[in-house]
């Protein structure tokens, strides 16, 4: 009995000697950085029992702010390796830094990554200094860009000085002039005309100094709404042909207004019924009612070029619902099984899938019911081909 209980006791102290040890190295590896979840994972035993070790051996150890910082800076070194492994000696580089470096040139120093650097910036508290810093600097630059650009205009014949003129003849000294007195990115892309007069007054002239007309007036949104609404009634048009080009210096002169204007226009026209709105392969069309045969019509065009174009291999299109059922019409020319129609081969004899197997036969399930195509039973087969052609 008295071997038994020796035995129980010494195994008892063993046990705790162990459980001691663990809890030992637990708050250890929390010190260094470690999460509390990586901590449960390797030991087998949940979150909620890392954190009661980390508690009752060190109480508030958890909520100092030294701390915090410190295992911030162990974990980002545990994860990322920078060149700098000291956490001392990093966050002495971070906060000479952070201020000078942008995050892609601190990034490179510390063979970090820059969302890394950024979360780690923001954690020490350092990330609005840094941008502070940033804005204070990128301040200073434009002033210094603004008497650079006064002084070279003021050697220029006023003549020059147009926007249209710089447009033309010198695009970098207009984007300098531009970038400099523009008090905001979005005023800088969306309102030119006030920030080039901005430069203008600097500079004590005025559009007619030098030679420039007001800009025509801009129609209301009432206006604007009509003429869309006159110009869809006439034909079916793509959402593209409304809005002005993406790309300010395109030869090609369209659209009604910027797409931030249009494109509520139009939403607000299709939810009034006045306008439908469809997709032939992939891009939007905009028509009125009545005009659904042209639409057709259309898609029938596009699927066929589409279709001759996928045979020369020359593009790989993509068929939407719609588009699937007009291709179907198109290929049912003679009779057909569904395994035929969703293959093409192509002009070097590959193989290319047109569309998937349910997606054919919900396009021609929806000709039959609409009496464009017939069903043939040959043998074990099924056969679909066009009324017209029967």
């Amino acid at each position: 009995m008295r071997k038994a209980a020796a035995r129980r006791k010494r195994a008892k102290t063993g046990t705790e000697k162990r459980i001691q040890e663990r809890n030992r190295i637990i708050l250890e590896l929390y010190r260094n950085g470690l999460q509390q979840t990586e901590i449960a994972k390797r030991f087998g035993i949940s979150k909620q029992r890392v954190k009661q070790i980390i508690d009752e051996l060190a109480p508030g150890i958890t909520t100092d702010p030294k701390l915090a910082t410190l295992r911030r800076l162990r974990s980002f070194i545990l994860r990322y390796k920078p060149k700098i492994t000291d956490p001392e000696k990093l966050e002495r580089f971070l906060r000479e830094n952070c201020t000078k470096y942008s995050l892609e040139k601190l990034a490179r120093e510390l063979n970090a990554s820059g969302d890394a650097i950024r979360n780690l910036l923001k954690a020490l508290g350092l990330l609005e200094q840094a941008r502070e810093e940033k804005a204070r600097r990128m301040e200073l630059r434009k002033q210094e860009m603004r008497k650079e650009v006064i002084a070279w205009a003021k050697r220029q014949p006023r003549e020059n000085l147009s926007y249209g003129f710089l447009f033309k003849n010198n695009p970098d000294m207009l984007y300098r002039i531009l970038y400099a007195f523009s008090e905001s990115k979005e005023e800088f892309n969306r309102n030119k005309a006030k920030v080039y007069e901005r430069f203008l007054n600097a500079l004590g002239l005025s559009r007619k100094d030098v030679g420039m007309t007001r800009p025509k007036r801009k129609l209301n949104k009432e206006e604007l709404r009509e003429k869309i609404l006159a110009y869809i009634s006439k034909a079916p048009r793509k959402v593209d042909s409304l809005y002005y080009p993406s790309r300010s210096r395109t030869a090609v002169a369209r659209g009604f207004a910027s797409s931030y204007v249009v494109l509520p226009i139009l939403k607000e026209l299709r939810e009034k019924g006045l306008i439908k709105e469809t997709k032939i392969l992939g891009r939007k069309y905009y028509y009125v009612p009545g005009q659904e045969e042209r639409i057709e019509k259309l898609r029938e065009r596009a699927v066929r070029l589409a279709l001759n174009l996928l045979y020369e291999e020359k593009a790989k299109p993509t068929f939407g619902p719609k588009d699937i059922k007009a291709m179907v019409a198109l290929l049912l020319d003679k009779p057909k099984r569904i395994e035929d129609i969703i293959k093409l081969k192509t002009k070097s004899g590959k193989i290319a899938s047109l569309c998937s197997y349910p997606a054919a036969i919900k396009a021609v399930k929806a000709l039959i019911s609409e009496g464009k195509v017939a069903r043939e039973v040959r043998g074990r087969k099924v056969y679909y081909r066009r009324v017209n052609k029967l």
